[in-house]
């Protein structure tokens, strides 16, 4: 008979699965967090470059520009703030009822553990799908943010193309 290495050191390699689902859980955490930071900074900047081109322009003749840029430019900070919304992460571990249906069952320590493991799969793939989600929103903002600089950037060009007092 063939000793088979995995059933020999199944607690250890249990053990080791659930500590990597738990590191990766936590890894989420902090990234999520590093995510929000990112999102308000930016929802920021938007609305500073929007002030910035909507002052820089208000007297010209291309007023149109500078109303154009600051709309997007705001609304890119609103969905950079909304990628930046509380939600609902989930970390490791369980609640205490579900250890009680373990040892109401009998169940082994391999069993136990196992079954956290499941848990924390299921938890990776809630993060997941919330932090998609958000950084989708976020990807948006940034596509506003760069239709919003254009548009300046066309209002600046058309600003120093025409004489001084806007008319030929």
């Amino acid at each position: 008979m063939v000793n088979n290495p995995i059933s020999e050191n199944q607690e250890q390699l249990i053990s080791l699965v659930y500590a990597r689902t738990s590191a990766r859980l936590e890894s989420q955490l902090q990234i999520a967090t590093a995510n929000d930071q990112r999102s308000l900074v930016f929802a920021t900047i938007s609305i500073a470059a929007a002030a910035v081109i909507f002052g820089s322009l208000k007297g010209s003749n291309v007023v149109f520009f500078a109303q154009g840029s600051a709309a997007f430019l705001c609304v890119s900070a609103f969905f950079s703030a909304c990628a930046a919304l509380p939600q609902k992460m989930f970390t490791s571990g369980s609640k205490s009822m579900e250890l009680r249906e373990f040892i109401d069952c009998d169940s082994s320590f391999n069993e136990v553990l196992l079954g956290l493991s499941e848990n924390n799969d299921g938890y990776i793939n809630n993060n997941e799908f919330a932090a998609k989600l958000r950084t989708d929103i976020y990807k948006f903002s940034v596509v506003l943010f760069l239709v919003g600089i254009l548009i300046a950037l066309g209002g600046f060009l058309a600003f120093e193309q025409m004489p001084v007092g806007g008319s030929k």
